[in-house]
């Protein structure tokens, strides 16, 4: 798993990019707390803002909340995974936020499982679309990525930036993530 959270972890990221190798797992894998019963505190209440998941085209979940996981995940691209959206409802409530979410993984599965479904229509700006990412590294916004709609994510986390794109890059012209990264 790329991104990963479990043991009540309520902290927040914004601004990532998970471009996964052949037979990874998993872009976010999120749970409660650990083996626990899903109602265990302290509770994860994650905020995860801006991010760009790209999967190895063939396996893994894009978006994977499960074991009573809250929090949000917003103004996410989730692409070339096997599935989505998968989110594995504890009943216990209160659900994770899932808002400006864009889902292009019909060439290599499926956008969500049957429960992922659930949040993905509860949720606000949320869309299927066909993912036009471009660049060098591909992972540049293309005319698709750029008609999104996104949510302000400081209105869910106040330490956030309040960006208004979907995904971990703004456009053409934002390269914070050139030089430095790992393959990219």
């Amino acid at each position: 798993d790329s991104i990963d959270w479990t043991d009540g972890w309520a902290g927040s990221l914004q601004y990532a990019i998970v471009k996964q190798n052949s037979g990874d797992d998993n872009g976010i894998e999120g749970d409660n707390n650990g083996d626990t019963t899903a109602d265990a505190t302290p509770r994860s209440t994650p905020t995860i803002a801006n991010i760009t998941l790209i999967g190895d085209g063939a396996s893994g979940e894009g978006v994977q909340l499960r074991a009573g996981t809250a929090g949000a995940v917003i103004n996410a691209i989730v692409t070339n995974f096997a599935e989505g959206l998968e989110w594995a409802p504890a009943g216990i409530g209160p659900d994770p936020d899932v808002d400006s979410i864009a889902l292009d993984n019909l060439g290599v599965g499926v956008n969500f499982s049957s429960s992922g479904n659930t949040l993905f229509t509860a949720g606000a700006n949320n869309t299927e679309y066909t993912n036009t990412l471009t660049g060098s590294a591909g992972v540049t916004p293309g005319a698709n990525e750029l008609s999104l709609t996104a949510q302000d994510p400081s209105t869910y986390d106040s330490a956030l930036d309040a960006a208004t794109y979907v995904g971990a890059v703004e456009d053409a012209s934002d390269t914070w993530y050139l030089g430095w990264t790992l393959g990219l």
